[in-house]
C-alpha cells in the first residue's frame, strides 16, 4: 500500500509501527517496593522479578537469572538451564545443560521458593509450546507427589 491509499482508507500499516511498540516493556514485580533491579538490561531484555533471599537478592529476566551476593555474582542464560528442583523447601536447585550445578538459593519461606519454581516453570512450559515439532508432555512434579 502506498501511504496515499491508506490515507485514503483511513486505517495505519504496520510499517508505521516500531518493534518497542509491539513489546512494550513491562514494569517488573518486585518483592518489596524498595527494591530496584541489579544489573544493567541488555537491548530487548526487561526483567519479570526481583526478590530476596537469605542473603542474596535474586532477579529474573526474559533473558537470565541473576543471583547477586554480597562478594559475588551469578548470570544464568535461561536457554542454558536443564532443570529446577525445589529441595527442603527453601532451596532452588538449578542444573545447567553445561554441567554446572548452581545449589544455593535459600529463601526466607517455602512459599518465595515456590514462586521462584513457578516462575521457572512458565517459562519452560512456554518455550517448550512455542518450539514446532516438539511433542513433549510437560508435568509438574511438587514434593512428596511422586
Amino acid at each position: 500500500f502506498s501511504q496515499r491509499a491508506r490515507q485514503e482508507e483511513g486505517q495505519s500499516s504496520l510499517e508505521c509501527i516500531q518493534a518497542n511498540q509491539i513489546f512494550p516493556k513491562k514494569s517488573p514485580i518486585l518483592e518489596e517496593e524498595n527494591m530496584q533491579v541489579p544489573f544493567p538490561e541488555l537491548h530487548g531484555e526487561f526483567t519479570e522479578y526481583v526478590g530476596r533471599a537469605e542473603d542474596a537478592i535474586i532477579a529474573m529476566s526474559n533473558y537470565r537469572l541473576h543471583i547477586k551476593f554480597k562478594e559475588s555474582i551469578i548470570n544464568v542464560p535461561l536457554q542454558l538451564i536443564e532443570s529446577v528442583e525445589c529441595r527442603d523447601m527453601f532451596q532452588l536447585h538449578l542444573t545447567c545443560k553445561d554441567c554446572k550445578v548452581v545449589r544455593y538459593v535459600r529463601h526466607p519461606s517455602s512459599e518465595s521458593a515456590e514462586t521462584w519454581f513457578t516462575l521457572f516453570f512458565f517459562f519452560f512450559f512456554f518455550f517448550l509450546t512455542s518450539t514446532k515439532n516438539i511433542n513433549i508432555p510437560v508435568v509438574r512434579c511438587c514434593g512428596g507427589g511422586y
